[in-house]
């Protein structure tokens, strides 16, 4: 199901805890840079056993007016980019909230990693094939 509404997008994000655990799994630019596609892999948190990645969860910001992304790093990352594994995706906090007449989503990861991104719409899907439908991606 596609949602385009800020309250119901907000919704969804609560309802999955913010996506804290979840991974984010694809960034790019779409439609000749107009837009950003997001995808986050989305975790079932049973009462024992490890996490299950149970399904997606696909975000589309339209008219992409400002990007901020802050990588932090470390020097031992940098040096030894071979040790680093998919910890590195894993987000800890995911909103999308109105700011000065824009949508701005903040995927923040524990520390100072973060992506703040501003644009005119958003929608969220869990399914790319139902998003492309809506979304020229």
């Amino acid at each position: 199901m596609i949602s385009s509404g800020l309250i119901d997008i907000q919704k969804a994000l609560t309802a999955l805890d913010h996506l804290s655990e979840g991974l984010l799994n694809h960034f790019e630019f779409v439609n000749n840079g107009y837009s950003v596609l997001l995808a986050f892999g989305v975790f079932s948190r049973p009462a024992s056993g490890p996490y299950a990645d149970v399904s997606e969860m696909w975000i589309c910001l339209d008219a992409v007016m400002r990007l901020r992304f802050e990588g932090a790093l470390t020097n031992t990352m940098v040096r030894a980019p071979d040790r680093i594994d998919a910890g590195l995706t894993e987000v800890a906090l995911v909103t999308v909230d109105p700011v000065d007449g824009a949508v701005v989503l903040r995927c923040q990861w524990e520390g100072a990693r973060e992506v703040e991104i501003h644009s005119a719409r958003v929608w969220v899907s869990d399914s790319y094939n139902e998003l492309k439908e809506v979304v020229q991606l």
